[in-house]
């Protein structure tokens, strides 16, 4: 079967899929067979593959895990704290879904949303993902299925600082090589940390969207990345 792409693009059509179980079928069954024509994927509530389509979250992280080709993998989960919309995943699902993820080493690019990260304790399934192939780069945007954002909570933000930390080269040779995040809180003890957290990676490129007015937040970034910054 062919799956529908964007239209004038080479992307498939995501919202299609997640709406027409034969196309999910279609594509469940490439990820599972290892197909090389499959580079990209989409796990999501209204956007792409989701449990909805009779594939548990533990099958559904094993052949992510399992697969060679993949190279961008984009998540967007709703935990129990998130508003009514689409699927909700539990704790255990985020495990089952992780477990199987974190052995894959060929996806660069991670795109990350949510809305509800689960107190920050859903980043700390991130650490051997980030560990196993660390040259990546990853994006963390909170929002919910109809695309609102949110700033992140501190507790949120603790958790993402411990999984770059333990992620990134004593040495800085390896890590990220790339990291976008919003709804950023850095005039806080656990915005400091993040800020510490992802200096130690040798990245190329680097987005953080925060409140500028905060010159206590801008003084950070200044001090940990304007030898970086300076060089690029």
């Amino acid at each position: 079967m062919d799956i529908p792409l964007v239209p004038g693009t080479d992307h498939l059509d995501w919202e299609q899929v997640n709406r027409n179980d034969l196309y999910a079928s279609a594509v469940w069954q490439k990820l599972r067979s290892n197909d090389p024509s499959l580079t990209e994927l989409y796990v999501g509530q209204t956007h792409g593959l989701c449990p909805r389509h009779g594939i548990s979250w533990g099958d559904l992280g094993k052949a992510i895990g399992d697969s060679k080709h993949l190279q961008i993998l984009s998540l967007s989960v709703l935990g129990p704290r998130s508003l009514p919309y689409g699927i909700r995943a539990s704790w255990e699902d985020m495990k089952g879904l992780f477990k199987g993820i974190a052995k894959n080493r060929s996806i660069q690019h991670f795109f990350f949303r949510g809305g509800d990260f689960f107190e920050g304790r859903v980043f700390t399934l991130l650490t051997p993902l980030l560990k196993r192939n660390p040259r990546k780069s990853l994006t963390v945007r909170k929002d919910d299925a109809l695309s609102y954002n949110y700033e992140l909570e501190d507790n949120e933000i603790q958790g993402l600082s411990s999984a770059l930390a333990k992620s990134s080269s004593v040495w800085g040779r390896t890590g990220l090589y790339g990291f976008q995040a919003s709804g950023l809180h850095l005039n806080t003890e656990a915005g400091g940390g993040l800020i510490r957290a992802v200096s130690r990676h040798n990245l190329q490129t680097l987005i953080l969207q925060f409140d500028v007015t905060l010159q206590w937040a801008r003084r950070r970034v200044r001090i940990a990345f304007g030898n970086w910054l300076s060089q690029k």
